[in-house]
């Protein structure tokens, strides 16, 4: 059974969150997708694609993602690298 775990739950902007799956097959592909809409309905979204480890785990602080919105080892790319579904909408969250 594979899990995603992201803690903590909640979290301000400037804050580390840390992005962990397990249960995965060894050196399985996974996407990770993030999307949010703000407060006036625009929505953002990023991915990232990553392999599993000999454990079946993925961890985004250790881990480097191989493609998608960004590549290499960004803890927090899935948070860093939202990009709005039209274009020049800025996020604003409050």
């Amino acid at each position: 059974m594979v899990e995603l775990t992201v803690t903590p739950r909640s979290s301000l902007a400037d804050r580390p969150v840390r992005v962990h799956v397990r249960g995965l097959a060894p050196s399985q592909l996974v996407t990770l997708l993030a999307s949010l809409t703000d407060e006036r309905g625009g929505r953002f979204r990023a991915r990232a694609f990553y392999r599993a480890d000999e454990r079946g785990e993925v961890d985004a602080k250790r881990h480097a993602a191989l493609g998608g919105d960004f590549t290499g080892v960004w803890p927090m790319g899935l948070f860093w690298f939202l990009r709005p579904d039209t274009l020049f909408q800025r996020l604003i969250k409050r």
